[in-house]
């Protein structure tokens, strides 16, 4: 959570909006009862979006605007 935490903290200074990404498609893929919401389905969606992250930091980094894939 703290690698999360850094990198929001980072594209806010920067002016970078993160807000479009959300956890809508855990809830939509628990609901529909194809995953089961437990701890190994979240950390694998924590891992997700700490990749996202990391690739909206490298190209802010190499000067490429950021635009994050829409997260549903």
């Amino acid at each position: 959570m703290t690698e999360i935490l850094d990198d929001m903290l980072c594209f806010k200074k920067h002016d970078i909006d993160v807000t479009n990404i959300s956890f809508n498609r855990l809830e939509n893929e628990i609901e529909n009862g194809n995953i089961s919401g437990d701890e190994d389905d979240v950390l694998e969606i924590v891992d997700n979006l700490i990749e996202t992250f990391k690739k909206m930091k490298e190209n802010f980094e190499a000067g490429i605007l950021p635009i994050p894939e829409k997260m549903d």
